[in-house]
């Protein structure tokens, strides 16, 4: 079986699809994202993580977020 363009761009369709819709991945599905928006290299940029524990992800985020700091 070959690869065709068809193939192709149908793959990916589908994999942009799902990667829209990241609370699939969980088995609860009421995770609330922890969100970060600011600069990263003078452009703006956006965190959004995923935790069960939300004071873990906070904590997570602050310290990505902190860390280009110096």
């Amino acid at each position: 079986m070959s690869i065709t363009r068809r193939r192709v761009l149908v793959g990916g369709a589908v994999a942009a699809t799902f990667s829209m819709f990241p609370r699939f991945a969980f088995a609860q599905g009421e995770q609330q994202p922890v969100i970060w928006q600011g600069q990263a290299l003078g452009a703006p940029a956006k965190i959004i993580f995923y935790h069960p524990d939300r004071k873990v992800a906070e904590r997570l985020v602050g310290e990505s977020a902190g860390s280009g700091k110096a």
